[in-house]
């Protein structure tokens, strides 16, 4: 599990000890979306650190043939802050 994999558990476990943490709180009506929001944020995660890169192994360079062509083609990036252009001043 490499860096991606990491942020993806940690970020998950966050989630659902934040959700799990309105069962504290004692009012009867949050138990039902606490716990319905803990499975659902918990099933997601073990299915993008599992499932997901499964089917993106199987699929290949079929599954990034639509960017590395746009790109090849030499595509015109969006400009943008990221690419050093500061604007008119």
């Amino acid at each position: 599990m490499d860096t991606s994999g990491r942020a993806v558990l940690f970020a998950g476990v966050t989630v659902v000890i934040a959700m799990l943490g309105q069962l504290l709180v004692g009012v009867s009506f949050l138990r039902g979306p606490a716990i319905g929001s803990s499975l659902t944020v918990l099933l997601t995660m073990i299915a993008a650190l599992t499932l997901l890169p499964a089917v993106l192994s199987k699929l290949g360079r079929a599954s990034t043939a639509g960017i590395c062509s746009a790109s090849a083609a030499g595509a015109p990036h969006a400009a943008g802050p990221a690419s050093g252009s500061a604007g008119p001043r």
